[in-house]
């Protein structure tokens, strides 16, 4: 794989990754189409190889990065997505500061619009199970600026035992009250409305590149894509990692923008993005000095 130098972009098909830290990265400066969805997880205390402390990080690290990010977004319809988890404290307590995030986004304009609850599933014991229970999920907080934000209500096909109820035309009727009671609901042509606890196995999700630290399930990222955007946006990653919010927004017809500090990291994502996309594997690097094309 080619040697990226930093400072500079390099585009692969319909996404493009950036070298350096998102701080110095602006989508309008560097004449990208301002991102409809942010999604993306930070490094952050307690994950591996990483030892910042919690003070460290929600006073210093993100602080001076969030505002970064939310002037990047798309004011009108845009969302910004962050996972988030914070381990125990050192007397062993559940750490509240991780509740300390939204208000950071808050001071840029940004308003916590949704908490949504990851369950990781098939979770590895870690750290000191003595006094505590096995942790299965993390935070996903998502913020938007404009009460007009995209949203796209989240369906899956119904499970077969629900449609053969449906079919044995017991349906549901107004109790006394008015409110609908007992049988079952009309189901809705694309299917069954889903929730915010978001069950995505990340030990499940095979066959995809690693990278030690930060990575999510495809399936995790799929869904916000499909609920917070259109056909053609731009998705952003300003920690991209290996690549999974960029090969997904790909993959789902949308364009893909993703910062990373990491050169291996950056060679990774490159090359599952060529696979997903069907490249050949060609040379297509830009500095941020110079002009680039508005084509993502």
């Amino acid at each position: 794989m080619n040697k990226i130098l930093k400072g500079t972009t390099r585009r692969i098909g319909n996404a493009a990754i950036y070298y350096g830290d998102c701080r110095d990265f602006r989508p309008s400066i560097h004449n990208f189409k301002r991102p409809q969805l942010a999604f993306f997880s930070t490094p952050y205390p307690g994950m591996l190889g990483w030892s910042m402390s919690v003070n460290e990080y929600i006073n210093g690290w993100l602080t001076i990065r969030i505002p970064a990010i939310c002037q990047s977004m798309d004011y009108d319809t845009g969302v910004i997505i962050q996972n988030v988890w914070f381990p125990r404290t050192l007397d062993g307590l559940y750490d509240k500061r991780i509740f300390e995030i939204p208000e950071i986004y808050a001071r840029s304009g940004w308003r916590l619009i949704e908490t949504y609850i990851w369950d990781k599933k098939n979770t590895p014991p870690a750290g000191n199970m003595k006094r505590q229970d096995r942790n299965e999920y993390e935070f996903c907080f998502a913020f938007a600026r404009n009460q007009n934000y995209k949203y796209h209500k989240f369906r899956l096909p119904y499970a077969d035992k629900t449609i053969g109820k449906a079919a044995s035309g017991n349906m549901r009727k107004p109790d006394i009250n008015g409110q609908l009671a007992g049988g079952h609901s009309n189901l809705h042509p694309d299917g069954a409305a889903q929730g915010n606890i978001l069950r995505y196995s990340a030990s499940g999700d095979q066959g995809r590149p690693r990278i030690k630290g930060r990575v999510f399930p495809r399936g995790l990222a799929e869904r916000f894509i499909l609920q917070y955007s259109d056909l053609g946006d731009t998705i952003y990653d300003p920690f991209c990692g290996s690549g999974t919010t960029l090969v997904m927004a790909v993959k789902n017809m949308r364009r893909a923008l993703g910062c990373e500090t990491d050169p291996d990291s950056i060679n990774i994502a490159e090359r599952w993005l060529i696979n997903e996309q069907n490249l050949e594997h060609t040379r297509n690097e830009e500095s941020d000095e110079k002009e680039t094309s508005n084509d993502v």
